[in-house]
């Protein structure tokens, strides 16, 4: 495994990551508001 693989797959998990996290906080405001409607 080279050095290059090493730091692509790190960003890579990185990203996955933060995009799991918007994703959460995505899913936190549509629950806000469903429960604000009911």
């Amino acid at each position: 495994m080279t050095l290059k693989e090493t730091t692509r797959r790190s960003r890579n998990s990185c990203q996955l990551l933060t995009a799991g996290r918007a994703r959460d906080r995505h899913s936190r405001k549509l629950n806000i508001q469903k429960w604000k409607k009911l």
